[in-house]
């Protein structure tokens, strides 16, 4: 069952991502960025077909960034 939330939470939910949105737009913008795809990525992607990409963590919100608008979503561990 999902919790309900309370306006405030909600309210902070939605500052936040507004806040994490603003941002993100601002790394990727001020960032220089060369993406080297491989044929079988390409290939993957022409078809519309899922991939699983492994990254550094510190390349997380670029990774986010250069996929935008492509439905990319992202699996974090807890370690």
């Amino acid at each position: 069952m999902t919790p309900h939330l309370s306006l405030r939470d909600r309210f902070l939910a939605a500052l936040i991502s507004g806040v994490g949105a603003l941002y993100l737009r601002g790394v990727g913008i001020s960032s220089r960025l060369t993406v080297h795809r491989s044929p079988g990525v390409l290939e993957r992607e022409g078809k519309n077909l899922p991939i699983v990409y492994a990254f550094w963590h510190r390349h997380q919100l670029l990774l986010l960034y250069v996929h935008r608008g492509r439905g990319v979503r992202v699996l974090v561990s807890r370690s």
